[in-house]
């Protein structure tokens, strides 16, 4: 299972939490630090993450999702109500459109208590 882990005290603020991602995912220059925009480069990232893993193991079997860990969470859902509210509809959406496309889950959110 791949996890990638982010501080949620880093995701406090629109602007923090888009350059958070950005940077954890490799996020293209053109990417527009929107919730759309999230939702589209994170499918594109995700799907061809999925790719990789299926050419790689030689099977169609699917992977499971990308485990999104938040540390910190009880501080970014305090200090930053709309962002973590806000990434939990965006991993929402993010796997619906995946599903009515026919395609797996691509994210699960995973929030900690501290590190």
């Amino acid at each position: 299972m791949d996890v990638v882990e982010l501080d949620g005290r880093t995701l406090i603020g629109w602007t923090s939490f888009h350059t958070s991602f950005a940077r954890a995912f490799g996020f293209p220059s053109w990417y527009g630090r929107n919730q759309d925009a999230w939702i589209d480069v994170m499918e594109e990232a995700l799907s061809e993450r999925l790719l990789s893993q299926r050419l790689l193991t030689q099977h169609a079997a699917r992977p499971g999702p990308l485990v999104l860990q938040i540390t910190w969470w009880p501080e970014l859902r305090d200090a930053g109500p709309d962002q973590a509210t806000a990434l939990v509809s965006l991993v929402a959406a993010l796997n619906a459109r995946s599903q009515e496309a026919g395609g797996p889950l691509l994210l699960a959110l995973a929030p900690v208590e501290g590190a």
